[in-house]
């Protein structure tokens, strides 16, 4: 429970001082990294996503009880060195050392990025 709001009177104006909105922005912030939390730990990774990157690239990758099972770059099979599947992320490491990262967004995509040595690119992925 947040502490209660304390004032400072000015002339006739009851103002909070920065403290207290230092602490009713933390509660904001709070409540919002919690509502986020939440609709990640109810997220499904299962499905194939697709979407075009801004480096022009079309990405698909597919994911199936929890494990990544393919990902392809303009229709050619990328080579996995590892990968691993959590409730907010799903991260895959390219065999040449290239990393991608998926991350949930409220509206049931996901944000894809990619780096590599000298280069990286992001994404909206879609499910199929």
């Amino acid at each position: 429970m947040a502490p209660p709001v304390r004032t400072q009177l000015r002339g006739n104006t009851r103002m909070p001082n920065r403290r207290d909105m230092l602490a009713a922005c933390m509660v904001v912030l709070a409540s919002a990294s919690f509502a986020s939390q939440a609709f990640a730990t109810g997220f499904s990774w299962d499905g194939t996503w697709s979407g075009k990157a801004a480096n022009g690239r079309t990405t698909v990758i597919k994911i199936s009880n929890g494990k990544v099972v393919s990902w392809t770059s303009n229709g050619s099979a990328a080579n996995i060195k590892s990968s691993s599947v959590t409730s907010t992320k799903v991260m895959i490491q390219h065999a040449e050392g290239a990393r991608v990262t998926l991350r949930p967004r409220d509206d049931g995509t996901v944000s894809y990025k990619w780096q590599g040595n000298n280069a990286s690119s992001t994404a909206i992925l879609k499910r199929r």
